[in-house]
């Protein structure tokens, strides 16, 4: 009974996780996905349903009572937890907090069929890293003082990088970690964070005409700091970030060409340089000519992936013990292994969808500090999950890093936790406005615009209204005096020619009702629309294509008159 209970399960896992995953995709080509909330309680319940079903598996696999009540304490705790969490900030995205449950839940039964201890261990550590990262949304509302400390987050890298390679303990060959009163701590996964906050607060000051030097010159000395330390997986991953990063700040593709390059020569240097390199090289290219030595580790992963097929051993049917790490360096293997290959992929699935929907936020974005900060921990979150998949699978040498939110680990998963608190505090402070469809009179301006960075190079001057019985169109915004301007109404130009030409010829757009003199200008230059300011690189197109779909086309120069009473509340 309890072998055929494991077995159902795993069909069930496949199912529950191929809905959810489908609810991701499907959510990612929707223009405002927060007002499709139906999905987000669908994925709620995907996810609890998920839970219980392995937990249930566990139970009765194992026949310890202690899987039952555990996993009704961590639905409690875990909710209340949300709870607190949406009841402190009104819009968070819901998206992103339901897949970092998802993955949490994948992890607690992954590790509690390992050793319920570890599970538990888990556990706690996500109580105290969930309730300190609720402090970090509030942090994020001072984007200024954020921006301004650029130099901070070095010192602050550095040193602490500095001391694990000073005084850190050496495992496998690394300094990855050093011990507080019993407690091994890694500070190389908070550095993840710190240096993205580094180089997006460099880059983004274009008054600093040495950003690019700076930010590329420290950024190597916290590299150099981990290849001392022979934490090439961690190294690897602060390249990618740099790289990515330095790539969106200045649109040039030779920055990837040569960055790729550089990566290749540096690689080619460690495995002259350092044994234990060489070692994993060997290994990865000949893992089988020394199985019982070297070859070990490696093989024992292929052996679980082989082992589990597409559909999986069922919980408590497969060996996944026999690898060595397997609860940090190896749990996709026994994930593959007990789960089946089929979830496996729908795992990868759902880590590719959600760095994608940060890539996706960090596109919508306004504030070009949040946007590289998004952008860094989407590179981040992605490489971690190429490298710690890409070795247990032997795509890639074996790096020793661990699977965001699944493997055990302390630091790994508070840093991860934090991570996308950043994540939500940029969301709720900037994007979710836009998504849910807030007042702009809510907003505060200096939330978004360094009012200091673009003073002198902006003149953005709000011109009131005049008092009038009825309410104009649009509001009257008139930055610059342009160059050129142009009457063109809808019957002329079709939407995708009016964009053409604005981008062109950088004209103004004046649409404007017939008993109405009011007008809304649109200045190319300025690209000022109703007192907001709209990036010229990234925006333009999709906020002209926005506003321009808003207009009634009865509006539009040269169009029929009509009286407010006949609009709408939208059109209004």
């Amino acid at each position: 009974m309890a072998s055929f209970i494991s077995e159902i399960s795993n069909y069930a896992f496949v199912v529950i996780m191929a809905v959810y995953v489908a609810t991701n995709m499907i959510v990612f080509f929707f223009k405002n996905p927060e007002k499709h909330k139906h999905f987000y309680m669908l994925q709620t319940l995907l996810a609890i349903a998920f839970h219980a079903v392995g937990y249930i598996t566990l139970f009765v696999r194992a026949e310890d009572v202690r899987y039952f009540f555990f996993f009704a304490f961590q639905e409690i705790i875990l909710f209340a937890l949300i709870l607190v969490f949406r009841t402190l900030y009104r819009s968070v995205s819901r998206l992103m907090l339901n897949n970092v449950l998802m993955l949490l839940f994948v992890g607690f039964i992954i590790l509690g069929r390992l050793a319920f201890e570890n599970a538990v261990r888990q556990f706690v550590i996500t109580i105290v890293a969930f309730a300190v990262s609720m402090i970090i949304p509030w942090i994020m509302k001072h984007t200024k003082l954020l921006k301004k400390m650029g130099y901070v987050y070095c010192a602050l890298g550095i040193v602490a990088l500095g001391a694990v390679w000073l005084t850190g303990e050496i495992t496998n060959g690394s300094k990855l970690a050093f011990k507080i009163e019993g407690m091994s701590f890694q500070p190389s996964e908070f550095v993840k964070i710190v240096i993205v906050f580094f180089i997006a607060a460099l880059l983004t000051n274009k008054k600093d005409p040495f950003r690019y030097v700076s930010s590329g010159l420290f950024s190597v000395v916290h590299v150099l700091i981990l290849v001392l330390s022979r934490d090439l997986g961690g190294a690897g991953i602060y390249c990618m970030i740099y790289l990515f990063m330095l790539y969106i700040a200045n649109r040039n593709a030779i920055t990837l060409f040569v960055g790729a390059v550089g990566g290749a020569g540096a690689f080619y240097l460690a495995l002259q340089v350092f044994d234990h390199v060489k070692i994993r090289v060997q290994n990865w290219l000949h893992p089988w000519t020394d199985m019982s030595n070297t070859g070990y580790q490696i093989t024992q992963s292929l052996f679980a992936i082989g082992t589990g097929g597409w559909e999986g051993m069922g919980l408590f049917q497969g060996n996944p013990k026999t690898i060595p790490y397997v609860n940090e360096d190896f749990v996709f293997s026994a994930i593959a292994e007990e789960f089946g290959v089929m979830f496996s992929i729908l795992l990868i699935m759902l880590y590719l969808v959600t760095v994608l929907h940060m890539f996706r936020m960090s596109a919508r974005v306004k504030e070009f500090f949040h946007k590289l900060i998004l952008s860094g921990l989407a590179v981040s979150l992605g490489t971690q999950v190429i490298l710690t998949i890409g070795g247990g699978t032997r795509f890639i040498p074996l790096t020793g890093v661990t699977l965001p939110l699944i493997s055990m680990g302390g630091s790994s998963l508070t840093a991860t936790l934090l991570m996308f608190g950043v994540v939500q505090g940029i969301y709720i402070n900037e994007f979710a406005y836009y998504e849910d469809g807030y007042d702009e009179e809510e907003l505060e301006e200096d939330e978004f615009d360094d009012e200091d960075e673009y003073e002198d190079e902006y003149d953005v001057a709000e011109e009131e209204p005049e008092e009038s019985n009825e309410s104009s169109f649009a509001e009257n915004v008139i930055s610059e005096e342009p160059e050129d301007t142009a009457d063109v109404s809808n019957d002329e130009f079709g939407l995708q020619e009016l964009e053409a030409y604005l981008a062109q010829n950088n004209v103004t757009v004046e649409c404007s009702t017939v008993e109405s003199e009011e007008i809304l200008n649109t200045d190319i230059s300025e690209r000022t629309v109703s007192g907001e300011f709209v990036d010229e690189d990234d925006y333009i197109e999709d906020y002209l294509e926005d506003e321009l779909k808003n207009i009634p086309p009865d509006y539009i120069s040269g169009g029929v008159n009509r009286k407010e009473d006949d609009l709408d509340e939208e059109d209004k």
